[in-house]
């Protein structure tokens, strides 16, 4: 009974700390989120510098041998 009670208040705290954990890791740059605004590629990395976010997307033209990026804001602009 008492490790059937302390399994359920660990999976009640686990529950409580997923979204925290998440935003903290996002905010980090540990990982990406899980959605991204319309008309933001794939490929896009998601970079959160605190005061500002942006996606980016960079590439290397070996052509012209110059880093080629686009990025957009967090709605997707």
């Amino acid at each position: 009974m008492v490790k059937r009670i302390a399994l359920v208040i660990a999976g009640v705290v686990f529950l409580a700390l997923i979204r925290p954990v998440y935003i903290i890791g996002v905010g980090f740059n540990l990982w990406q989120p899980f959605t991204r605004p319309a008309g933001v590629p794939s490929q896009a990395r998601y970079v959160d510098a605190f005061k500002n976010a942006a996606w980016f997307d960079c590439s290397v033209n070996p052509v012209r041998d110059v880093d080629v990026c686009r990025a957009w804001d967090t709605d997707g602009s």
